[in-house]
């Protein structure tokens, strides 16, 4: 009986006889005549001495490619995660540049009203009544009592109602329990500006006169007959115009010309008589 080596074994006897066979020929290649034995291995040899050359060649070849690869994709790494702290620093400039505008603003109602702007930062709503009230991050502490108006960019936000040491909460122009003293821009008419219970972003308007002339398109601002609010702020715009019998009004409606669905800045109004600045 044969006994053959393992297939392993057999791997390395056929890798050791070929090792050999190289230095053979090797330690033969500076004479200058061979043997007709050295000539025949040479021509058997070099088919598979060309297909390792080549394969040494291709595996050099691949793990460059694989080194370069890896480094790009660490530099893939680095610049996504540059680029994602530059988004997020994008983002914190343009809050930074649109909170420089509301202060801007603030000084310039200060400046043009007389009145003390406090800026304050809109930070809760009420879940169930989104367009009821506001709670904004400034209270007792800061100088709020109830009572004193807010406004937004577009003019009129509500006023506050109840107000804790560091926080209060601002009920909106638009909901039931608001009342606000107004007069038709165009006509000079006084009007008082209500809630609704059913709003749908919308304040009814009732004229305080018999003859009011009320249009459609018309502006109401602030009166000025509170100390709430200085006159002229913006209130509304006549969206809903209907005439009664005789020349009175059945009804009419006016849309925030401030967006109260999306506040997320107002400021609270110190009247005058309560501003330190003016003694």
């Amino acid at each position: 009986m044969v006994v053959r080596p393992p297939e392993g074994h057999r791997l390395i006897l056929y890798a050791a006889v070929f090792l050999l066979l190289t230095a053979v020929l090797n330690l033969t290649a500076e004479r200058e005549h061979v043997t007709a034995l050295e000539a025949f291995l040479a021509d058997r040899l070099a088919p598979i001495q060309r297909g390792l050359a080549t394969i040494g060649a291709w595996t050099v070849k691949n793990w460059q490619a694989l080194l370069e690869w890896r480094e790009l994709k660490e530099t893939n790494e680095k610049l996504r995660t540059q680029v994602e702290l530059l988004q997020t620093e994008n983002i914190r400039l343009r809050e930074y540049r649109r909170e420089n505008a509301w202060l801007r603003e603030a000084l310039g109602f200060r400046q043009e009203l007389g009145y003390t702007m406090l800026p304050a930062q809109v930070i809760a709503r009420d879940p169930g009544n989104w367009l009821s009230s506001i709670i904004i991050d400034l209270g007792e502490e800061d100088g709020l009592t109830t009572g004193m108006g807010v406004v937004g960019p577009g003019g009129v936000v509500g006023s506050t109602r109840s107000v804790a040491k560091k926080t209060a909460r601002v009920m909106l122009m638009i909901d039931p329990s608001s009342a606000i003293g107004g007069v038709s821009q165009r006509t000079g008419d006084l009007v008082l500006v209500e809630g609704l219970s059913e709003s749908a972003g919308l304040a009814r308007v009732k004229p305080l006169v018999r003859d009011a002339d009320l249009k459609q398109g018309d502006i109401i601002v602030t009166s000025g007959l509170s100390v709430i609010f200085p006159k002229g702020l913006p209130i509304g715009r006549l969206v809903t115009v209907t005439p009664g019998d005789y020349g009175t009004f059945a009804e009419a409606f006016l849309e925030p010309t401030t967006d109260l669905a999306r506040l997320e800045y107002v400021f609270v109004i110190v009247p005058p008589e309560e501003d330190g600045d003016d003694g």
